[in-house]
């Protein structure tokens, strides 16, 4: 069909939104998971090291990280790592992962609700490009915590945190983002315990310092199989699982 005017033709088209089908929505989610070393023994922590190395550190292994446990002298597998760090001759690889060889007492994994302050800052620095420096720390809480979606640092009242560890709050190292995933396997968060101490889940928070309530909160995970305890000379590792998927 052929028109001799433009005013001839006539066009129009009508687009109807169901608003029961989300489009392009993104859930995200955080997972934690735990493990709780017990401090090693001195046959094990000389196997690893070698007669000579043993020896030449003896004495500040001796006089700065070990504990006792059951009557016995141990060696907290966290403090070992850091102390020779200090000193100038840190454990290889292969040497830190062969620490970690025995079982740990206890290991957990528990999903991560992000809370209404986290969702939000996340969408201001992603999609409106604010001022951002990713600096993310892991924190632990206090036993059977309740976890709220209007929780901030300032205002929290179902859980509380805990400090039973030496140092800041780990920072949460994360690797490459693969199909939606990002986790800190590769640089677990370790706490170096100091306290007998109930433990009942984490939280993630843009500021390092214990105790701090200030900074932003991304969310936190209580336990779903209840409270766990730690004591002094324990080491904890949390791996935390970032990923965003489609609803």
């Amino acid at each position: 069909m052929e028109y001799s005017l433009e005013s001839d033709a006539s066009f129009s088209a009508q687009i109807e939104m169901n608003k029961d089908v989300p489009i392009g929505t993104m859930v995200r989610k955080t997972k934690y998971s735990f493990q709780n070393y017990a401090p090693l023994s001195l046959e094990v922590v000389q196997r690893v090291l070698g007669d000579e190395r043993f020896l030449k550190f003896w004495p500040d292994i001796s006089s700065e990280i070990l504990v006792y446990r059951d009557g016995e002298k141990r060696v907290p597998i966290a403090g070992l790592v850091k102390l020779l760090s200090d000193l100038g001759e840190p454990l290889s690889e292969v040497e830190v992962q062969t620490l970690y060889e025995l079982p740990p007492v206890w290991a957990y994994e528990t999903p991560n609700l992000v809370v209404m302050a986290g969702r939000t800052d996340s969408l201001d620095k992603h999609f409106k490009a604010s001022a951002y420096t990713a600096a993310w720390y892991v924190g632990l809480v206090s036993g059977t915590p309740t976890f709220a979606e209007a929780d901030t640092m300032a205002s929290h009242a179902g859980w509380y945190e805990v400090g039973p560890y030496a140092g800041a709050r780990p920072t949460l190292t994360l690797g490459t983002v693969v199909t939606g995933s990002v986790d800190n396997s590769a640089a677990k968060a370790v706490y170096a315990i100091t306290a007998t101490m109930v433990v009942g889940g984490a939280f993630l928070n843009t500021l390092p310092t214990q105790g701090q309530t200030s900074g932003t909160l991304y969310g936190g995970a209580a336990f779903t199989g209840g409270n766990r305890s730690v004591v002094n000379g324990d080491t904890l590792n949390v791996t935390c699982t970032l990923t965003a998927a489609s609803a």
